[in-house]
């Protein structure tokens, strides 16, 4: 009777007066007054399972997942490598589409070109600015002169540039 009647074995199994409502309480993590000198131990930790293995298993382990980091770079790095060669195709696409756009816009600024330059030189036009722009007139018969030249026919032997 003198251990049912100690405040340890109250609070031993769980008792703590008015705060216990039948096991749905949290219970109480300080001892109740009238049971100073009581210490509570925590639980043991549960004791982990110690393997034996020998040095060889343990070694053979390690190689086990040595090889299988090994084939997970190796993969990553051929993924790496393909997706670099991608976006390297990418790029030099891009660069024949922009060097395309210029070639032709290029094209299409010389015809353009070749065209004023056509106009210009045409001898309709040519006779329309000078009587216009510049005040020209065609020359009268009066004004005109001819000059007759020889025609000789001659061939000039030359030695490395020289004339002789």
């Amino acid at each position: 009777m003198a251990r049912a009647e100690s405040a340890s074995f109250y609070y031993e199994q769980g008792y703590y007066g008015r705060n216990y409502y039948d096991g749905s309480a949290v219970r109480k993590t300080e001892l109740p007054s009238y049971a100073p000198n009581v210490r509570i131990k925590a639980a043991p930790a549960p004791k982990k399972k110690v393997s034996r293995q020998t040095a060889a298993q343990r070694r053979a382990n390690v190689r086990a997942k040595l090889s299988v980091l090994g084939a997970i770079l190796l993969v990553a790095m051929a993924a790496f490598f393909v997706l670099c060669r991608g976006v390297m195709i990418t790029e030099t696409t891009n660069r024949i589409e922009k060097s395309q756009k210029e070639l032709s816009n290029l094209v299409a600024t010389n015809k353009r070109m070749e065209m004023e330059i056509e106009e210009a030189l045409d001898l309709k036009n040519v006779e329309s600015v000078a009587t216009e722009k510049l005040g020209m007139r065609r020359p009268e018969k009066y004004q005109t002169v001819y000059v007759t030249l020889p025609q000789v026919d001659h061939v000039e032997k030359t030695v490395h540039g020289e004339v002789e």
